[in-house]
C-alpha cells in the first residue's frame, strides 16, 4: 500500500498556514448583537457546480445560498444536503453552507461564509474510484478598531483511491503550485483564495478544490465562500442599474444584453457620479448603435436622501437610414425626506428625433408609434414595484416576425430603509 503524508491546505488569503480544523482562531465570530450598523455586508456560498463533458450547460450548485445586501447583524441562513448524485462528477455527501453577519461587542462587525463538504466520491471506473473527504472552505470580510481585514482559508481531510485490485491507497494533498494528478481518473487542485482591505471595505473569496473528471470530461468547483462588506450605510439600501441599451436575444437576431451596465452599489455612492462609457457597437449588420453610457449618484442633504440611475444612447440606425433615432435617455429617480414615503419620477427622460425614410415622426397621443412593417416605437415605458421604479427611454419592437425588442436608454432605482 502506498501512503503519503497528509498535509491540511489551509491558507489565507495571504497565503499563509491557517489553525488547525477545529481550532478557535483570534476573532471568531461568535453570537453578538442583532441590529442595524453602518456596513452593507453580502456573502454566498455553494458545494459544487460542475460543466463541460457531460454536463454541457453549467449544472445547478448544489447546497447554494445567498445573503444579498444588508446593513443588519445578527442574520444567519444555513442550507445542507445529505447526498446528491452530480452528473459528470459523482456522489457528494454532507454539504452544508452557513452565512453570518455579526456585531461583537468589542466593535467588530462582520460577514462570513463557511462551506462544508463531508465527501466527494467520483464515479466508478475501471481503475477504481476516488474519494476525497473533509473539505472546508471559509471566506470572512471584517472590521474593527484597526480598520478592514479580510481572510481566506481552506481545508481538506485526505484523498483515498480504492483500486479494482488491491488495497485502498491515500494521496499527498496538492499544494498551491502543484495539482495532485491520478492518471485515468481526475487532476485536483487547490481552489483560488483570495482577499482586499482597504479604505473602501474588505472581501474575501475561498475555493476549497478544482477537480478535472478524466471519464467524464467535467470540471467541478467544490466548496466556495465569499464574504464581502462596504462602509457608509445611511437611511436606504439603494438597489438598481442603468444601461444604454438592453436587447432581447430573438430568433438569433440580437445577442446584446444591457451594455455597458452600471449597477447601483447597496450603500449608494456617496454623492459620486459614476459612469461607464462605450463607443458605438453593431447589433446586427443592419442595426449600429451609436455611443451608449449609463451612470448613477446617490446623496444625503439634510433629511432628504436622493438617488438616479440614468441610461445614454446616441442614436440608432435601423437599416442603412430606413430608420434613425436620435439621442435617448432614461433617467429614474428617488426622493426619500425622512419620515416620509418614498417616491419616484422619470424626470430627465428625453427622446430626440425620429426618421423614417428621411421624413420625421410625431409620436401619438395614445400608444406606440407604428412604422409599417418594420417596428413599433413607444416612448417612456415605466415600471413601477413597491420599492422600485424603472423607466425605458424609447422602446422599439421589430415587426416581421422576429419579435426583438431593443429598449434604448434604461435606468431602474430603488431603496429600503435601512433601520439607522
Amino acid at each position: 500500500m502506498a501512503l503519503a503524508l497528509t498535509l491540511p491546505v489551509a491558507l489565507t488569503g495571504a497565503g499563509a498556514l491557517a489553525a488547525p480544523a477545529g481550532a478557535a482562531p483570534a476573532g471568531a465570530d461568535r453570537a453578538g448583537a442583532k441590529g442595524p450598523t453602518a456596513f452593507a455586508f453580502t456573502s454566498r456560498g455553494f458545494g459544487t457546480r460542475v460543466n463541460g463533458g457531460e454536463v454541457p450547460v453549467e449544472s445547478d450548485t448544489t447546497a447554494f445560498q445567498r445573503i444579498g445586501c444588508t446593513n443588519r447583524a445578527g442574520i444567519v441562513k444555513r442550507i445542507s444536503e445529505a447526498d446528491v448524485d452530480v452528473p459528470g462528477l459523482g456522489t457528494v455527501s454532507g454539504i452544508s453552507t452557513v452565512l453570518r453577519t455579526t456585531k461583537s461587542r468589542n466593535g467588530t462587525r462582520a460577514t462570513t461564509a463557511v462551506q462544508r463538504v463531508a465527501s466527494v466520491d467520483l464515479v466508478d471506473t475501471p481503475l477504481g474510484s476516488l474519494s476525497i473527504q473533509g473539505l472546508r472552505a471559509k471566506a470572512r470580510a471584517f472590521h474593527n478598531g484597526s480598520g478592514f481585514h479580510a481572510t481566506a482559508t481552506t481545508e481538506v481531510g485526505k484523498i483515498v483511491l480504492t483500486p479494482a485490485v488491491g488495497d485502498p491507497q491515500e494521496f499527498e494533498l496538492p499544494s498551491a503550485d502543484q495539482p495532485l494528478e491520478i492518471p485515468g481518473l481526475a487532476t485536483i487542485s487547490v481552489g483560488p483564495r483570495s482577499s482586499t482591505a482597504r479604505a473602501g471595505g474588505s472581501s474575501a473569496q475561498a475555493t476549497t478544490l478544482i477537480i478535472d473528471v478524466v471519464p467524464s470530461d467535467t470540471r467541478a468547483i467544490v466548496g466556495l465562500a465569499r464574504a464581502r462588506m462596504k462602509p457608509g450605510v445611511q437611511d436606504l439600501l439603494f438597489r438598481g442599474s442603468s444601461s444604454g441599451i438592453r436587447a432581447k436575444a430573438l430568433d438569433g437576431l440580437l445577442t446584446k444584453k444591457r451594455t455597458p451596465l452600471t449597477l447601483m452599489p447597496c450603500q449608494g455612492t456617496g454623492g459620486k457620479t459614476q459612469t461607464k462609457d462605450i463607443a458605438g457597437v453593431d447589433l446586427t449588420d443592419a442595426i449600429v448603435l451609436g455611443a451608449l453610457s449609463s451612470g448613477q449618484r446617490t446623496w444625503k442633504k439634510g433629511k432628504v436622501t436622493r438617488a438616479w440611475e440614468r441610461g445614454r444612447v446616441a442614436g440608432l440606425d435601423l437599416g442603412d437610414g430606413e430608420l434613425v433615432i436620435e439621442a435617448v435617455q432614461a433617467k429614474a429617480n428617488l426622493i426619500k425626506r425622512k419620515g416620509h414615503k418614498t417616491r419616484f419620477n422619470a424626470k430627465g427622460t428625453t427622446v430626440g428625433r425620429v426618421f423614417f425614410n428621411g421624413d420625421r415622426q410625431e409620436f401619438p397621443d395614445t400608444g406606440p408609434l407604428e412604422i409599417p412593417g418594420l417596428a413599433t416605437i413607444e416612448p417612456r415605458v415605466t415600471k413601477r414595484t413597491k420599492q422600485t421604479f424603472e423607466v425605458v427611454g424609447l422602446r422599439v419592437t421589430l415587426l416581421e416576425g422576429t419579435g426583438g425588442v431593443i429598449d434604448l436608454g434604461t435606468a431602474k432605482i430603488g431603496g429600503k430603509r435601512s433601520g439607522r
